[in-house]
């Protein structure tokens, strides 16, 4: 009996904690923060009162306060392809802010950004040096890889990374894509494409995929959103609302860091239900 009413008082704390982020609009999500998402939202800018600015300088100030020694944003024992994306991804920003050097934090100079660049380089190589696609299972990795790779060496024209695992991936790359038709994209029926849409700049009219947004959110995808928000010829104030609704209120709590995913309502109540 005592352990009956510990096991629901645990439950009943469980689930408070897990609704205290509740939005009627945008539910909640838990889901911790990862470097790729957040660096595609520092990404994004918006032109105000005539001028460019950085919209989350909170999400850049994140990645650099997380780079590690070696230069990327590996994470722990986790699988090398998100160390891989996570890395690209923040390089990308490096070499963005660099270039544009629009509102750069002030204790950052170019020198320094440069430096980290360089050093995000180093270990990018490394990284992918060891990537064996045939042990891979994160989802889309065929597509988002070579996009990476494609973004980074449009952006610095000698960012051109050779691996030994590089023909392999752009095979199966080059079958996926194969089948791929942006009209896919237009249509009304969802797809899991548009959880990555970064993957597909420069080959699809983000135009065309605004009707797709629920709460400003594309697939609930902070990432997918920051390159539709960037891409997109109107400006979306519901998509903006949205990535900073995750900044505040996500896993990250105000830091700048993003979740990959937001809001997670369904899946996170069902866990927690099944759970007890």
């Amino acid at each position: 009996m005592e352990f009956n009413e510990h096991l629901v008082g645990e439950a009943r704390s469980l689930v408070q904690r897990t609704l205290q982020n509740y939005d009627e609009r945008y539910g909640f999500g838990t889901m911790s923060c990862a470097a790729y998402d957040t660096a595609w939202v520092s990404l994004v800018t918006k032109t105000v009162d005539g001028h460019q600015r950085w919209l989350f300088p909170e999400c850049f100030q994140f990645l650099l306060d997380t780079q590690s020694a070696a230069g990327g944003w590996e994470i722990g024992n986790s699988a090398p392809i998100d160390g891989i994306l996570n890395t690209a991804a923040s390089l990308l920003a490096l070499k963005r802010h660099v270039r544009l050097g629009i509102d750069v934090l002030p204790q950052y100079d170019e020198k320094d950004l440069s430096g980290r660049a360089e050093r995000a380089v180093t270990s990018l190589r490394i990284q992918l040096g060891a990537l064996d696609v045939s042990t891979t299972e994160h989802v889309g990795f065929e597509i988002i890889v070579p996009a990476m790779l494609d973004l980074l060496e449009a952006e610095d024209p000698s960012l051109v990374f050779n691996f030994p695992a590089r023909k392999p991936l752009m095979r199966i790359h080059d079958a996926k894509m194969s089948r791929f038709r942006p009209e896919y994209l237009y249509s009304d029926q969802p797809m899991t494409a548009l959880h990555s849409l970064e993957a597909f700049i420069g080959k699809i009219d983000f135009d065309k995929v605004r009707h797709h947004t629920t709460h400003g959110s594309m697939m609930g995808s902070p990432s997918s959103t920051a390159a539709y928000l960037m891409h997109a010829s109107q400006w979306d104030d519901e998509s903006e609302a949205y990535l900073r609704h995750v900044i505040k209120h996500a896993a990250g709590q105000g830091s700048g860091a993003i979740p990959s995913a937001f809001p997670s309502t369904h899946f996170e109540s069902s866990w927690v239900s099944l759970n007890f």
